[in-house]
């Protein structure tokens, strides 16, 4: 007779599946850089990796696709971890006053966050115009969308003359912990036209370069669309406390 196959007791089994199971999420916790479980928790541990100076935190929120994106500031610095990867990423902090910053999310979504807003802050609204030249043209092989902040000269334009596109809209600001104030731009599923509207796709294209940082940059500005953003504060009497501006820059 062959010797019966001895077997764990129950209880050593149980710890064997469990040690089991921690060495797996151990090397999927270390495959992601090690995150944090709060959106917070993980912005102080990328301070930390890079041996920067702790930052105060002004706003912490989620995007649509409800992952953790932490804003705060920090000398001539506002700081973000957001949903690109276990990095802090950095736009220049107005020296007084409030300061807009604006972001986009792969090509799903675009924001905008005021932070510093003045004391006594209870509401804020953001004024922000949209405008371009485009061409459009329909093809066998695809339809082609063209577009600049710029009318620029015929070289520019392969497909003919461009058209003059413009929008304008208003937003209200969500008070977020910290004091910040966000702004939500677009979504796929919130385009400012409507779905029958041959604009729809020139406006999801150029709402993109609201967050995209190169729109700001002199030189970028001119493949994108022109921006103009200007938010507004109130305190809870609704009296006027400040202003902060965002534009793309004019062309030379």
């Amino acid at each position: 007779m062959g010797k019966k196959k001895r077997s764990l007791p129950r209880g050593w089994r149980i710890v064997r599946n469990l040690a089991v199971a921690l060495i797996c999420l151990y090397a999927l916790w270390a495959r992601a850089d090690y995150p944090l479980p709060t959106a917070e928790l993980e912005f102080r541990r990328l301070e930390r990796q890079y041996m920067l100076p702790r930052a105060e935190i002004q706003g912490v929120f989620q995007d649509t696709g409800m992952k953790g994106i932490v804003i705060g500031t920090r000398g001539d610095q506002v700081i973000l971890r957001d949903t690109i990867g276990p990095v802090l990423v950095f736009w220049p902090r107005q020296e007084a006053g409030p300061t807009l910053v604006p972001r986009r999310f792969t090509h799903d979504e675009s924001w905008v966050v005021a932070v510093d807003v003045p004391e006594g802050t209870e509401s804020a609204r953001l004024a922000l115009r949209v405008s371009c030249w485009y061409t459009y043209t329909q093809r066998s092989g695809g339809d082609r969308l063209t577009f600049q902040a710029d009318r620029g000269g015929p070289e520019d334009w392969e497909d003919g003359m461009p058209q003059y596109w413009e929008k304008e809209r208003l937003f209200q600001g969500e008070r977020l912990k910290g004091g910040a104030f966000l702004f939500r731009i677009w979504s796929l599923d919130e385009l400012w036209s409507g779905p029958d509207e041959p604009e729809r796709s020139l406006e999801q294209e150029v709402l993109r370069c609201v967050g995209s940082w190169s729109t700001y940059r002199k030189d970028g500005a001119r493949y994108g669309a022109k921006v103009e953003m200007e938010a507004v504060f109130y305190d809870a009497a609704g009296m006027e406390l400040g202003r902060a501006a965002l534009r793309s820059p004019e062309e030379e």
